[in-house]
C-alpha cells in the first residue's frame, strides 16, 4: 500500500512531506483492534490470551475447525521454513511478487524510507495506538531497544 502510493506520487518535489502526511494519516486511521474484536465475538477466539512463541516465530491456535495462525513481520525471513514445518510441506515455497526492488522508482523509495523521521510525539501517539500487538508481538529487549 505505501509503495503504491509512493509509485503514484514519486515524482512530486514535496513527496517526503507528503508521503510521511500520508503515513501518519494511515497509521492513526486504522482500527487496530478490529480483527482481533473480531475474532473474539464470531468465534471466541482470543489471540491476546497465549503469548506469542518468539522462539518458534510464531502463533498457532485450533479453535473447532478453524486455524488461527500469526506471524510477525519482523521474522519474515523465517516464514517459509515456519510454515513448511506447521503444515508439513517440505517444499513449500513463498512467491515474492509486488516487491518494490523491482521497480524503477525503487532506489528513490528506499531512500525515502531512510529519511522519514518521527518526532518522540508522533512516535508516542503512534505507540499508545498499536500498544496492545506492541506488547503481544514484541519481546521486552526489542521493546527497550526501540524505546516503547
Amino acid at each position: 500500500m505505501i509503495s503504491e502510493y509512493f509509485y503514484t506520487n514519486y515524482q512530486n518535489k514535496d513527496t517526503e512531506q507528503h508521503f510521511k502526511k500520508i503515513l501518519t494519516d494511515i497509521l492513526l486511521k486504522i482500527d487496530i483492534d478490529k480483527t482481533s474484536r473480531l475474532w473474539k465475538e464470531w468465534f471466541g477466539y482470543d489471540i491476546y490470551k497465549k503469548p506469542f512463541d518468539f522462539e518458534k516465530k510464531f502463533q498457532f491456535c485450533e479453535l473447532d475447525n478453524l486455524t488461527f495462525l500469526h506471524l510477525r513481520f519482523d521474522d519474515i525471513n523465517s516464514w517459509e521454513k515456519n510454515l513448511q514445518h506447521i503444515f508439513n510441506i517440505p517444499n513449500f515455497k513463498l512467491l515474492h511478487k509486488n516487491n518494490s526492488k523491482h521497480f524503477g522508482y525503487s532506489k528513490d523509495y528506499q531512500n525515502l524510507k531512510q529519511s522519514i523521521t518521527f518526532s518522540r510525539a508522533e512516535m508516542y501517539t503512534i505507540v499508545s495506538i498499536y500498544e496492545k500487538d506492541i506488547n503481544h508481538f514484541w519481546t521486552a529487549e526489542e521493546r527497550q531497544f526501540n524505546n516503547f
